[in-house]
């Protein structure tokens, strides 16, 4: 994660004392003086670069470029937006406070780019290629990954290129030596070739980005034990924690390690102090086993913690604790306290008694509704794709559902973008009630996190998550609510007559 730099004059330097004397002027000067100040301390922090592009193939397309919150989640986080004319030109400004790697997902294409203040790129782009139905259709796409190169020669993008072509087709030439006969002497000679071809540029994310890809391989091709690395990736400094090849090696080092330690014989002693939210007990093991110091025992704790949550092999209260207190801690560096946060939000995210994100759509109508209004009733919200066989037979259900709970129970169902009409047609001959919305643009079902279609959330009247995993309509969701309400009419009986 990049750091950031000092911005203002620190105590004592003559910067500082210039300033500090002028603060008896006059009360319109001194605003005029601040105002100055503020604005030179925080262009040293945040310096522009001009992205561009142009390909007539593009015309009128938007490129939306992201990059990760941190290396553990890898959540998205926006970016800048390449926006092409008619002509097919874009040009946008983003600001950047360090080397910054973004992504865009685009047509088939995941492509990467660094972007670094103050320097201006000319983004080349390939031949457009969009997703054929069935890739649209398919929740387990994978794209074709690559590196954007940029028009201009001397840049660290057609370096990490050039770099990636190489080590691959080494890789594919001795493939044999490096997976079948793990030869250290074929590594070797890749490694060899490599510093050949990419001597020391003296550029810290290509260094970074070259050191850590070659590591990697070496792990994979002489299966080497995490410990024997580890130290490896806690060197580099933190300014690259995001550098993706970081974020490959430290995912391949300590993916699921918690669960595999506590499996050990030796294992139950870690395993009684992750579920009692010994946290100090966590940190001395990840220090200890893997020969670590610093920051990056408290990133390997974190990230040892967010597999051991989702693993099921370990008490989630006591972890959601341990993050809680990572996230309060003024011991750790801003960049570990948003990790643990960014952690933390992800592990509550439609959690029961969380409030569940507001959705405000179009209906057939063209007139916008929301999801959030509270007419008193449970709120049964489907994320469905008319395409699909599967979710127009759980659809068909839903007027079985509706006729049974109506009285407690209000519908929502979000079709995926798609041909109006068909939608249209299918709702009105299989009387499909409740509120009909169009995500046309896909952000409920990223804001959702829908994976495959249907899906099916239950929350209260207001907003808030009631059952965390909502069955859909034909594979059970009648008895799942049923029961629900029941024991809750059952219930608010109870309270009425004490």
């Amino acid at each position: 994660m990049a750091a950031m730099q000092e911005c203002f004059y620190p105590k004592g330097s003559t910067g500082a004392n210039l300033w500090w004397k002028k603060r008896k002027r006059s009360k319109p000067m001194r605003t005029v003086f601040l105002f100055i100040f503020l604005f030179f301390a925080f262009s040293d922090c945040i310096s522009g670069a001009v992205v561009s592009a142009a390909s007539s193939e593009y015309s009128g397309k938007r490129m939306h470029f992201y990059h990760h919150a941190d290396p553990i989640t890898q959540a998205s986080e926006t970016g800048f937006l390449l926006q092409f004319d008619n002509k097919g030109n874009a040009t946008t400004n983003v600001a950047v406070k360090s080397t910054t790697c973004f992504y865009c997902d685009f047509g088939i294409y995941r492509g990467s780019v660094f972007i670094e203040p103050g320097k201006n790129i000319k983004i080349n782009l390939p031949p457009l290629r969009e997703k054929s139905f069935a890739d649209q259709k398919n929740p387990y796409f994978e794209p074709v990954y690559f590196w954007f190169t940029v028009a201009e020669e001397e840049n660290l993008n057609n370096l990490i290129s050039s770099f990636n072509n190489q080590i691959n087709q080494l890789t594919n030439k001795y493939f044999n030596q490096l997976y079948i006969r793990n030869s250290k002497a074929a590594f070797d000679s890749i490694a060899g070739q490599i510093n050949r071809y990419f001597p020391d540029k003296n550029i810290e994310a290509f260094e970074v980005y070259k050191a850590l890809s070659l590591k990697l391989l070496e792990a994979d091709a002489l299966r080497l034990k995490t410990e024997q690395y580890a130290s490896v990736i806690g060197d580099i400094p933190l300014a690259q924690w995001q550098n993706p090849a970081f974020e490959s090696i430290f995912e391949k080092a300590f993916e699921n390690r918690l669960s595999f330690a506590t499996h050990k014989v030796d294992g139950n002693e870690l395993k009684k102090a992750v579920n009692n939210s010994d946290l100090s007990f966590v940190k001395s093991y990840v220090a200890e086993k893997f020969h670590l110091k610093g920051d990056f025992v408290q990133l390997v704790t974190l990230k040892l913690l967010y597999d051991g949550y989702y693993s099921g092999n370990f008490s989630k209260s006591a972890i959601e604790k341990m993050m809680q207190l990572a996230v309060t801690s003024e011991m750790n560096n801003a960049a570990i306290t948003n990790t643990a946060k960014n952690i933390l939000t992800k592990f509550l995210f439609l959690k029961k008694g969380t409030e569940a994100p507001e959705v405000c759509l179009k209906s057939f109508k063209n007139n916008e509704l929301c999801t959030a209004g509270n007419h008193g009733k449970y709120k049964y919200i489907v994320f469905a794709d008319v395409d699909m066989a599967v979710c127009r037979e759980q659809l068909k259900y839903l007027s079985a559902i509706d006729k049974k709970f109506g009285k407690y129970l209000e519908i929502y169902v979000i079709f995926r973008n798609a041909d109006m009409s068909d939608i249209k047609t299918f709702v009105v001959d299989k009387q499909v009630p409740g509120t009909i919305l169009i995500d046309s643009s896909g952000d409920a079902a990223h804001i959702y996190k829908i994976r495959s279609f249907p899906a099916a959330f239950l929350l209260n009247e207001n907003h808030f998550v009631q059952i965390e995993a909502a069955k859909t309509p034909l594979n059970g969701f009648e008895q799942q609510f049923g029961l629900f309400l029941r024991n809750e009419l059952f219930q608010r009986q109870r309270n009425q007559s004490r």
